[in-house]
């Protein structure tokens, strides 16, 4: 997707346009691989820190250059296809104090990372004409309440997915915390204030963004 949001992509060996929907069934490992300027070639090596098919040099290097350069502590890296892990390594470490290394079984706190997947995911149903970005909520899940009634006719699908949808969050809900069941973390909107009008002030609202990303749930 290129800087404006259309969905071409440039380039001699590729197609003037790919859907959303094909990004996600088909982009696997080598895709990513090759965006990163590696490629798998024939060959194992195994590691110490994590199991790797095929010849993955230039992209662990790649990965090594990219953690030192962010200062980073502690990272786990794993490449998939639709049938296989394809490469996983560890770098780092979990704790300054201790200085124990990240392994494969250190667990991370994906935190706003999975926001631009459920933007995705959304988007495909965008695409197979399910709804459409400027479309009522309410209309695509009867269901929906936001906190005031006004909201409720007016919040777009669009509104959702963005940080500006003029609803607030209280830090108590930033985490989640509790882990609500989707249904429970829909039904919260209605308890949320209202700061302003759609559109006119930033919030970063994680309660506002999750119920997008529920949308297969909505129906």
């Amino acid at each position: 997707m290129d800087r404006d949001g259309d969905e071409s992509f440039e380039g001699d060996s590729a197609p003037a346009r790919v859907s959303r929907r094909t990004v996600l069934k088909g982009f696997g490992a080598m895709g990513l691989a090759a965006g990163l300027g590696a490629g798998p070639a024939a060959g194992a090596v195994g590691t110490r820190a994590g199991a790797v098919v095929g010849d993955w040099g230039s992209f662990d290097a790649q990965v090594r250059e990219g953690f030192a350069a962010m200062g980073l502590v502690g990272a786990a890296v794993a490449v998939v296809s639709a049938d296989r892990v394809l490469y996983t390594r560890a770098f780092g470490v979990r704790d300054l104090r201790s200085r124990r290394p990240v392994t494969g079984d250190t667990h991370f706190l994906m935190a706003s990372t999975t926001k631009s997947m459920s933007s995705l995911l959304l988007a495909t149903f965008v695409d197979d004409g399910k709804l459409g970005w400027d479309q009522p909520v309410v209309e695509v899940w009867r269901g929906f309440r936001a906190p005031t009634d006004e909201l409720t006719r007016t919040l777009r699908v669009r509104d959702l997915m963005g940080m500006a949808s003029g609803i607030g969050q209280p830090p108590a809900y930033n985490l989640h915390q509790g882990d609500p069941t989707a249904a429970q973390l829909l039904q919260s909107i209605v308890n949320l204030p209202v700061i302003n009008q759609p559109g006119k002030e930033f919030f970063y609202n994680n309660t506002v963004m999750a119920a997008g990303g529920t949308f297969p749930r909505w129906r």
